[in-house]
């Protein structure tokens, strides 16, 4: 049994020195274009990130495309896996709403309900009496 002990904190925040963080800074909005660059460039192969091969998504994305040009390779790997994750989270959005991938144009098209009603709203045939009209 544990005893009852003071939760102990594993981070602490801090604070970069002013000279740092101009470095810094630059660094975050590279890898941001970096990240978001991965991504447009992997978007038209967001099915194959839907069922994750292993633990890890930048083995995902790694094997589908070479890291930038004179590129550390813990750089890269932190970025790829940062996409990677991003590009399973739409890929388990996309098969939450469209599970049937031959049904996923079909459906129901107001505009052509409209069409068929003259331009009315179609009616509810089962009204309920405790709402108002």
């Amino acid at each position: 049994m544990r005893s009852k002990r003071a939760p102990q904190s594993l981070s602490y925040p801090m604070r970069l020195p002013d000279a740092m963080q101009a470095d810094a800074l630059r660094l975050l909005d590279v890898s941001r274009s970096v990240i978001n660059a991965t991504v447009v460039a992997l978007w038209d192969r967001l099915d194959e990130f839907g069922e994750p091969e292993t633990k890890y998504a930048y083995k995902q994305v790694t094997a589908l495309m070479d890291a930038p040009a004179l590129y550390g390779d813990r750089l890269w790997r932190c970025q790829a896996e940062q996409a990677g994750r991003i590009l399973r989270g739409q890929a388990e959005r996309k098969k939450t709403m469209c599970p049937d991938p031959s049904s996923a144009g079909a459906g129901h098209d107001p505009a052509k309900d409209r069409e068929k009603t003259g331009g009315q709203e179609p009616k509810n045939d089962q009204s309920r009496p405790d709402l108002p009209a």
